[in-house]
């Protein structure tokens, strides 16, 4: 069955015509919610479906997941979703790889400032060097704007021993457009989620579940 879903500028988000209250096998039922936040800019269009899918088109990227009703649990999907912890969906939207660079900068030049200090008075000539390396990496520091400064200064590091401490100070996070999408956008999607778990999720219409 088909059927026209709403403008994505539209909210709140009209609701398609709801078809049989029991789907025939195969079917699923399927729930669309669409808005937009500041005059058009920030629209979203979200689509859920009972056997477990969630897809997010959106000005904040696109994404989608599906759960399997062991994740799920005795919950309907709905449900799921409207409790599900936010850093929880953002790993099965995305993947938490992208280096903020920053936080690295801020975590290295902490950890840099805790070497020299444990190194106190530079006798030796092994402790000379490790002082001149620390100095080398923070005069550095400065031009360290994307990714690839970062991973070169590392990979040219004159602190050879210290190398897997230095790297574990990089900070990586979600990328910023999911961070965005969750801050401004999820909220008024879970709200109107809310609404449809409280009238019994009884709106939606049923389609067809492809078959892999």
């Amino acid at each position: 069955m088909s059927a026209l879903y709403p403008d994505h500028a539209s909210f709140p988000a009209h609701w398609l015509r709801v078809t049989p209250a029991t789907p025939p096998s195969g079917l699923a039922k399927t729930w669309v919610f669409t808005g937009s936040k500041d005059g058009g800019f920030g629209w979203w269009k979200v689509t859920v479906d009972s056997a477990g899918a969630l897809a997010i088109l959106s000005d904040f990227g696109n994404y989608g997941h599906h759960w399997s009703r062991r994740g799920i649990g005795e919950r309907s999907v709905l449900q799921f979703l409207l409790t599900a912890d936010d850093d929880y969906l953002m790993g099965k939207l995305g993947r938490r790889d992208w280096l903020d660079v920053d936080a690295s900068v801020k975590a290295l030049r902490t950890r840099l400032v805790e070497m020299r200090r444990d190194l106190g008075r530079a006798v030796s000539r092994e402790e000379e060097e490790k002082a001149d390396g620390i100095r080398e990496l923070w005069d550095h520091l400065d031009s360290v704007s994307t990714e690839h400064d970062w991973n070169d200064l590392l990979m040219r590091s004159p602190l050879e021993v210290d190398s897997y401490d230095l790297w574990t100070c990089g900070h990586q996070d979600f990328e910023p457009q999911l961070r965005a999408f969750f801050k401004e956008v999820w909220p008024l999607v879970r709200e109107q989620i809310r609404k449809e778990v409280e009238a019994g999720e009884t709106n939606g219409a049923f389609a067809e579940v492809p078959r892999g």
